[in-house]
């Protein structure tokens, strides 16, 4: 594994996760492992490719194999409750925009 040269590092704030990015997944399609990095991770990341079949793939410097997307992660206030509301749904149903 390669060290990213660059990162972010404000307060630790927020998570980050990867995925794929697009110059290899074209072709024999590597997989790119995917995960999440928590908010006081500070150690390198790196990326993990297996391949899933016998076509060899090779990496160069500079191939786009990951991306990290950074979400920030909203936690919302949770009160516990002895009922719910009541709901009145549309005609349609579950998810139905009544339109």
């Amino acid at each position: 594994m390669s060290p990213i040269d660059s990162f972010v590092q404000q307060g630790g704030e927020p998570p980050f996760f990867t995925s794929r990015a697009t110059t290899l997944t074209s072709f024999h399609f590597p997989d790119v492992a995917t995960g999440v990095l928590d908010v006081d991770y500070r150690c390198l990341v790196g990326v993990v490719l297996s391949k899933h079949s016998e076509v060899d793939f090779a990496v160069k410097p500079g191939d786009r194999v990951a991306q990290m997307i950074v979400q920030v992660i909203v936690t919302p206030e949770v009160a516990e409750v002895e009922d719910l509301d009541t709901i009145v749904w549309g005609e349609g149903g579950l998810g139905s925009t009544s339109i």
